[in-house]
């Protein structure tokens, strides 16, 4: 059993874009539909293969931060005030 593939509309496309895109199908021998369904199918694997998980980068701008300043234990006693 075969299941309707989903489709999309994009309204709004600057003639100019449209006619870019059926000049590159045709040097590729693509259709226009079939060129832009390669187009936006490779953008979205790239773009999903190079945007790390939520949270991966949320710390990012502190790696390194603590270099050559000892452990996060001992940090926090010279902030207490504590005797090591």
């Amino acid at each position: 059993m075969r299941f309707p593939m989903p489709t999309i509309t994009i309204r709004n496309l600057k003639q100019e874009v449209k006619q870019k895109l059926r000049v590159l199908a045709a040097q590729h021998g693509n259709f226009l539909e079939a060129e832009a369904r390669l187009i936006l199918t490779r953008e979205v694997q790239e773009t999903a293969q190079a945007t790390p998980p939520p949270g991966q980068r949320r710390f990012e701008h502190l790696v390194g931060l603590w270099t050559d300043r000892g452990t996060t234990g001992e940090m926090m006693r010279e902030l207490r005030g504590d005797e090591p």
